[in-house]
């Protein structure tokens, strides 16, 4: 109940443009989600499996130079083995240096052999023309180590990275000379092709040192130093077997940068090949996917809001005209009706019957008005007649309550009170005087002072006409200003003594246009007193015998032309003192 009392405000082609929205997104939500999360998942292997296939074919590649470059000093051991002993001093230099030129101009580019002669004494090199000075100088340093046995196969030779094709390889073998001659250290300098191809990067990384020995493109050795402190990239380094796609965090400098990388171990060189490549750039397609799905979804919600909002009014409106026509027909306007045409068939058939409704609802208020009508001039005929009745007894007030109303309902509507109350206090002021029915005609038309007696018999006809009325459940609301008209603002009036507020404001109200027209009037105990004497009368008795607020109401109603009399009412006569002025009985 709490629940669905929350929407009770709520209209109705709101709610239907939120059900149809809610129903109408969510599944393109739902497929959008799923889509996106599934096509991103795929992107994203499908990019890790790439890195893994360039760091795969750049150890392939790599193994496949450096086994190439030991099968060729294997030929150039044969070459050096097969030195004739006859051979000796210049002519064996020149042999040498020949056969080592024809071997380099057969061999592969970038391959470049170096013979050293380790005898007893100064070592004694032999190398082919055109050999980079960087590499000489390595074999060179090489020659130490070598004699001392603790030469690596494999060597990097740091000093001839200068951003070319890729790493310098220097690969070495010893070889024994053929009977009765030295040892030969053979070496190799190859220039490896790992250039990196679009947003990859690649390092060469030396597997127990942890150090980067060479990156593609311009050295930076603050990149170098990040990826060397890396942890993800130390503890994949540290395991056996493959390697996984890896997932980290650079920071170089003061920026920082996601990355993605594989790792592929370049044989028994003791090296591993790094390729690398920035998250944004790699998922890159990934981004273009979710913003075209993205896009997608937000072109295909606006047509459903659209259409749902279109959907909704269409369905709303002729159930709001339906509740526009309730309400008219509540405040009491029948004559509307709702269009049936271009409505579905159960809303057709609502419209219809809902017209019918209103057009019988419509007939019958008629002919309840009309009942109303004559129920009302029955009852106003009735009330006439009980005047008349009264009046018979007491021919000098004919048309005294008549008038006594029409002041009444003026004062009222100077107080500002609404129409239901001035449409009241006129009948409570037609009956007003209804009781004296009930008193004997000989006090009625009396032509002087009442005696005490008298007046006491005068003074009961408020009780009498309360009494007679209470019997009629419509004019309940009608008693008060019948038995408490006589009262006394200031207190000592008749029949119950009530003073200020006590006295209900129809009472009051009454007393004072009741007054009015007893001194404006002839009757058989007074003649009639002039304009300016009334209403210095009624000035006098404000906040004695009348309400003050009630009085200027008067007061603003003569003013204002809203109370008249009839020019033969009264006859003018010469002013008298209003001192005189004895309300003996009204």
């Amino acid at each position: 109940m709490k629940f669905t009392a929350r929407f009770r405000n709520v209209r109705l082609q709101t709610l239907l443009f939120a059900f149809l929205a809610v129903f109408g997104i969510l599944p393109i939500l739902l497929n959008s989600f799923i889509g996106i999360s599934r096509n991103r998942t795929f992107y994203e292997r499908e990019e890790k499996i790439d890195l893994s296939r360039q760091a795969e074919d750049l150890s392939e590649r790599f193994g496949m130079m450096l086994r190439s470059t030991d099968r060729q000093l294997e030929l150039v051991g044969s070459m050096m083995q097969a030195i004739p002993a006859t051979v000796r001093g210049e002519a064996r230099d020149r042999w040498l240096q020949d056969h080592l030129r024809a071997f380099v101009a057969g061999a592969s580019l970038g391959f470049y052999p170096y013979v050293v002669e380790l005898g007893t004494g100064e070592p004694r090199a032999y190398l082919a023309a055109g050999v980079p000075e960087a590499i000489r100088l390595a074999a060179l340093a090489a020659v130490p180590d070598a004699q001392a046995g603790r030469l690596k196969r494999y060597a990097f030779v740091a000093e001839a990275n200068s951003g070319g094709v890729g790493p310098w390889v220097l690969v070495s073998r010893t070889v024994p000379g053929a009977a009765g001659q030295s040892q030969y250290l053979l070496l190799a300098a190859v220039a490896v092709p790992l250039q990196s191809v679009g947003e990859e990067e690649i390092f060469l990384i030396e597997r127990e040192q942890l150090s980067v020995l060479w990156s593609s493109g311009s050295r930076s050795e603050l990149l170098d130093q990040s990826v060397e402190r890396s942890p993800e990239i130390r503890g994949a380094l540290r395991m056996t077997g493959g390697y996984p796609v890896l997932s980290y965090e650079l920071r170089v400098g003061s920026s920082k940068r996601r990355m993605i990388g594989q790792l592929s171990a370049l044989g028994e060189t003791g090296w591993t090949a790094l390729v690398q490549k920035r998250e944004t750039a790699a998922l890159a397609s990934v981004g273009t996917m979710v913003r075209g799905a993205a896009l997608t979804a937000a072109i295909t919600i606006l047509l459903a809001l659209g259409l749902g909002g279109l959907a909704s009014r269409v369905l709303s409106n002729p159930i709001k005209a339906l509740a526009e026509t309730s309400h008219e027909m509540a405040s009491g306007r029948f004559g509307k009706r709702v269009e049936s045409e271009g409505l579905g068939a159960e809303l057709h058939d609502l419209a219809q019957s809902f017209n019918s409704m209103s057009a019988q609802v419509q007939e019958q208020l008629g002919m309840l008005r009309s009942a109303a009508k004559d129920n009302r001039e029955l009852f106003i005929g009735t009330i006439r007649a009980m005047l008349r009745a009264v009046e018979a007894k007491e021919p000098y007030t004919r048309g005294h309550s008549e008038r006594v109303a029409s002041y009444s309902q003026a004062i009222s509507h100077r107080l500002g009170e609404s129409r239901e109350f001035q449409d009241e206090i006129w009948v409570a002021a037609l009956l007003h005087d209804v009781g004296k029915i009930g008193i004997e005609d000989r006090v009625l038309n009396k032509g002087d002072v009442l005696t005490s007696e008298e007046f006491e018999e005068m003074k009961r006809h408020p009780v009498i006409g309360a009494e007679i009325m209470s019997s009629i459940e419509a004019l309940r609301g009608q008693l008060p200003a019948i038995r408490w008209h006589h009262e006394r603002w200031a207190g000592g009036g008749y029949p119950d003594g009530l003073s200020g507020n006590e006295i209900p404001l129809m009472a009051r109200v009454v007393a004072v246009a009741d007054t009015f027209d007893a001194v404006t009037t002839q009757r058989v105990y007074q003649d009639p007193y002039t304009l300016e004497e009334a209403v210095a009368i009624i000035r006098k008795l404000s906040g004695i015998n009348f309400d003050p607020r009630v009085a200027d109401a008067f007061l603003e109603a003569w003013e204002a032309g809203d109370i008249s009399l009839v020019p033969s009412q009264f006859e003018q006569r010469a002013a008298r003192p209003i001192d005189e002025f004895q309300p003996a009985h009204s």
